[in-house]
């Protein structure tokens, strides 16, 4: 967990994370600040043993390092996320162990960036990210999964009915992640999204989800509220998880982000 000092004003961060029953805990959350901007990304690491702790702690590192860089802070946000990931995705490419032999792992990647009172996203995998206003909770990513393909096979009359419900057993299987050493699939806005104030953002990995149905976390996310900043507690969405999954839990990771308006 990389947490640096200075959040704006304008906003309230919380983070949480637990391992669940597994053996490694391999996912990863960090932001970075710097004057009116907020970075914040959550990754969910793959790979036997250590790989996907390396993987995750690896894409955390190249982000910082990104956001570090003066030219790469003066691309528009959007270009920004997408670079990012682009160097993200071949830093743990090439990741090897002390022999030299490839590690052969990945992670997921989910981030935001803030700039004032606009967001842009970027996500590569099945971590998400939703934008809760007004009590509505609304998904900002997709799953990139084989069950995203199997669905665009369909209505495209590539694949048959028969033969959608034989490969459903195959569904969670990733179709992009950071690692591959190239980017099927990489989801971003491209043009912002007005906060409001009162706006919630949840980024978090698929263990979040997974444990309990994405309709309840919009409940959660007014109920279990900070007593003090009147905002989802991450800690307390990973207690509500660890309390509802399904065992064996997988590694949990949130983090909410409230946007406290911006005043002139």
């Amino acid at each position: 967990m990389i947490i640096e000092k200075g959040i704006p004003d304008f906003m309230t961060v919380s983070v949480g994370s637990c391992q669940g029953d597994r053996t490694y805990q391999q996912d990863r959350l960090a932001y970075f600040t710097r004057e009116n901007t907020f970075l914040g990304i959550v990754c969910d690491g793959m790979g036997g043993m250590e790989g996907g702790e390396e993987a995750s702690t690896c894409a955390v590192e190249t982000l910082r390092e990104c956001f570090r860089k003066e030219i790469w802070t003066q691309l528009h946000p959007a270009e920004f996320l997408y670079r990012s990931a682009c160097q993200m995705d071949m830093e743990v490419f090439e990741l090897a162990d002390e022999a030299g032999r490839p590690l052969k792992c990945g992670t997921t990647a989910a981030a935001v960036y803030i700039e004032g009172d606009r967001l842009f996203w970027m996500s590569v995998g099945d971590s998400k990210i939703y934008l809760y206003r007004n009590g509505i909770m609304q998904p900002l990513t997709r799953e990139h999964n084989y069950l995203m393909l199997l669905n665009q096979y369909l209505t495209e009359g590539r694949i048959k009915e028969e033969e959608y419900e034989k490969e459903l057993s195959r569904r969670d299987v990733l179709v992009s992640y950071i690692g591959m050493g190239q980017l099927p699939f990489i989801d971003l806005s491209k043009e912002s999204i007005q906060l409001e104030e009162g706006d919630q953002l949840l980024i978090c990995s698929d263990g979040l989800y997974r444990a309990i149905p994405e309709d309840q976390i919009a409940v959660l996310m007014t109920r279990e509220k900070d007593a003090v900043y009147g905002m989802a507690d991450a800690g307390l969405l990973l207690q509500a998880a660890e309390q509802a999954g399904q065992r064996p839990l997988d590694n949990i990771t949130a983090m909410t982000v409230l946007f406290n308006g911006i005043t002139m």
